[in-house]
């Protein structure tokens, strides 16, 4: 007995110094009345908005008892929300009573919800007019990874604009971790955006979108330099209205791709184009051989599809 009550006196030591130990990082102190927005509770705050924004597909409930069941969910998004806004808005040292702001700015997105849901309609009709493999609305809402990235994003840009601070950025990263799409708060994203597929999609903090953009996995919207220097600058590309994009393109620095352009699959873009403008890669030499025969042997061949054509990213 005495042996084993010293194991565990040991290893309660080595625990407690372990512990001394962390304590020792440099934290930031928070100040009175501030703490850090929680990530699981603003999980479930984007789960009572997407109810809001599209009732008919999330709430099991009778037409009677919808309206009832979204007026709990308005107050349920105004109490949760601003209680995740207060903490951040005090520890950001916001002006203010941190409440009154939280509240204010919670109130202003639930009255957006509208314009919103209007604007999220207009990219529905962008997913089913662009991609053969959207059946119907019900399929892109619940199912497509690049409307429930574009749905997050709507709704944590207006609060990125009412300078909310942390809550923004955590809810943008919240949808990154399910969807694999990675887009900043602040980038502004015109109506009418398509994102097909969208693994490994990254769209940068000054990035500016236009109306009706296509855009595909792998695309990277991104800044030339990641010098602190630059922070506040734009130093993201500006891309034109009616826009296609398509899988592996990497486009960086403020730039602009003029409107009505197509990038082809894995281009690389460092200087701004006029519209209207085609850009592809050269399609790759194939070599194909027996198996057995030396590698410097076989029959050379190109592939013949164009850029975007070989690389559209539609949905099979």
């Amino acid at each position: 007995m005495k042996r084993g009550a010293s194991k565990i006196r040991n290893v309660a030591d080595r625990l407690g110094r372990v512990v001394a130990k962390l304590l020792l990082a440099q934290d930031p102190e928070l100040p009175t009345g501030a703490y850090f927005p929680s990530p699981q509770r603003l999980e479930l705050v984007i789960r009572t908005l997407h109810e809001l924004l599209f009732p008919r597909f999330y709430i099991e409930a009778k037409e009677a008892s919808l309206k009832k069941r979204m007026k709990e969910n308005s107050d349920k998004v105004l109490r949760n929300l601003s209680a995740e806004i207060a903490g951040a808005l005090a520890y950001n040292g916001t002006a203010g009573n941190p409440a009154a702001g939280a509240a204010s700015r919670v109130l202003a997105l639930i009255e957006e919800l509208p314009a919103i849901r209007a604007e999220l309609e207009l990219d529905l009709d962008a997913v089913l007019g662009h991609d053969p493999a959207a059946k119907d609305r019900a399929e892109v809402i619940l199912a497509y990874p690049g409307f429930e990235a574009l749905t997050v994003h709507r709704l944590a840009h207006f609060l990125h604009r009412q300078e909310t601070p942390l809550v923004p950025r955590i809810m943008s990263e919240i949808v990154h971790r399910r969807t694999g799409i990675d887009i900043h708060p602040g980038a502004s994203i015109a109506s009418s955006c398509s994102i097909d597929h969208g693994t490994g999609l990254i769209i940068g903090e000054t990035s500016v979108i236009g109306r009706n953009v296509s855009l595909y996995h792998n695309v990277t919207l991104g800044a030339r330099s990641v010098s602190p220097e630059f922070r506040g600058r734009k130093r993201h590309p500006t891309i034109g209205d009616n826009v296609v994009i398509y899988p592996g393109s990497t486009i960086l620095g403020d730039i602009t791709v003029g409107s009505g352009s197509i990038i082809g699959g894995n281009s690389f873009l460092l200087e701004s184009c006029p519209p209207n403008t085609r850009i592809h890669t050269k399609p790759p030499e194939m070599v194909m051989r027996s198996k057995g025969t030396p590698r410097d042997t076989g029959t050379k061949a190109t592939i013949a599809a164009s850029a975007s054509g070989s690389a559209s990213g539609n949905r099979a």
